[in-house]
């Protein structure tokens, strides 16, 4: 593969599953250890809860880091592998 086959296949990704994919792990991560089983989280941590929004920089980092893998997933694409 060459570097210009590498973004050929990251035009043909289809980028609306990669940003709906990147919300829903963000929103399942705030549902989780937010009102879900935060207060079990914290008392198993020995964290305290957080209230409120999380620092900027940690709430972007999640994101970005949602958005790559889900970019990285998208173009492995694991699903194609699996016979039915």
């Amino acid at each position: 593969m060459t570097f210009s086959d590498f973004f050929d296949v990251l035009g043909e990704l289809d980028w609306v599953a990669v940003i709906v994919g990147t919300v829903a792990v963000v929103v399942l991560g705030w549902l989780w250890y937010g009102p879900l089983f935060g207060k079990a989280w914290s008392k198993a941590t020995g964290q305290p809860m957080m209230s409120g929004m999380p620092p900027v920089n940690k709430l972007v980092a999640t994101i970005i880091y949602s958005f790559v893998f889900n970019v990285g997933l998208a173009y492995t694409n694991p699903i194609d592998d699996i016979e039915h």
